[in-house]
Parts: structure tokens; sequence; C-alpha cells
């Protein structure tokens, strides 16, 4: 009822299929808690354990890539201007210099753009964040294995964590889109 209630209509089949999911209760025993531990925490975990640091290099790699071909295209204007007379002499290089001045930070900022349109350092930080929240709830379940309500307890605030993150993550692309 209360997942991303501002934005109904588009995201009402994410509703309708909590809801559905709802109509049975999947943490009704101590089976059901270990069957959700295993398939969904662990997972989970793994998951986001891998993809935060896999964002992060993603991110790092194109913003290298970014500062490489702005700093390419620095060098090749300072370039044009150090040996002008030369390239005067030679048109097709003169030519071929001022194309290269102006695409070659066209494809940086291009690259600059792309990272930042796909969410790679937003991801990064929330990922991680959501690493640190499963491993912390595994360690409390294993913690509290004998209390069945601490475990539900501690399920019902971690799918609250995931539906809140899960959030984020539609809202993010869909302002991307």
């Amino acid at each position: 009822d209360f997942y991303l209630r501002k934005h109904r209509g588009a995201l009402d089949w994410i509703r309708r299929g909590i809801r559905a999911l709802c109509v049975h209760n999947w943490v009704n025993d101590r089976q059901s808690i270990d069957l959700v531990k295993q398939r969904w925490v662990d997972h989970q975990k793994a998951y986001f354990e891998k993809s935060a640091p896999e964002n992060h290099r993603r991110l790092l790699f194109q913003e290298k890539c970014a500062k490489y071909l702005f700093a390419a295209g620095l060098m090749a204007a300072a370039g044009l201007l150090g040996f002008n007379a030369f390239f005067q002499k030679n048109p097709a290089l003169h030519n071929t210099l001022i194309i290269i001045i102006g695409l070659v930070p066209a494809a940086g900022a291009a690259l600059r753009a792309y990272a930042q349109k796909r969410g790679y350092d937003a991801h990064a930080k929330q990922y991680a964040y959501m690493a640190g929240l499963f491993t912390r709830a595994l360690n409390a379940l294993e913690d509290h294995k004998r209390d069945e309500e601490k475990g539900l307890e501690i399920l019902r605030e971690l799918g609250k964590a995931a539906l809140e993150e899960n959030s984020e993550w539609v809202l993010l692309h869909r302002e991307r889109t």
C-alpha cells in the first residue's frame, strides 16, 4: 500500500505484484525463515557485494577515459598552436587536427554524460549500503536463530528496506530515461 504511492499509475504493476505475494504468509514458521534467509537474504547480499565495486569500477574507468580524451584534445590544440607554421604547410594534417580538437573532448563529455545517465556513482553508493545492511541482517538472524519472533522482525524490517531501495532504483532510472 505504501510502495511509491505518489507514482500511482505507471508503477501500479509493482504494487499489484507485491500484494499477490502477500496472499500467502511466507514467514509462518522456522522453515520458511530459513528458506527466506537462504534464497533471498544470502542472494541479495552476494548481489550487492558484487555490484557495488563493479559500478564503482565502471565509473572510475569512464571518468579516466573522459579525462584522457579531454587531455588529448588540449594537447592537440597546444600542438596546433606550437607548430602552426608546420601545419599550415600541410592542410590535410591541419584539418585532421582541427577535427580531433573538436571531436575528442566531445567524446569525453559524451562518455562522462553516459556514466552519469547510467547512475554508476549512485548505484555504487546504494549497493554498498545495501550489502552492509544484508550482511548485518544475516548476522542478526544467526544471533537470534532460536528466537522466531526476532527473526520475523528482522526479515520484516529488511523487507521494508529492500522495498525502499527498489523504489529509489526505479525512480533513479525513471528520471534518467
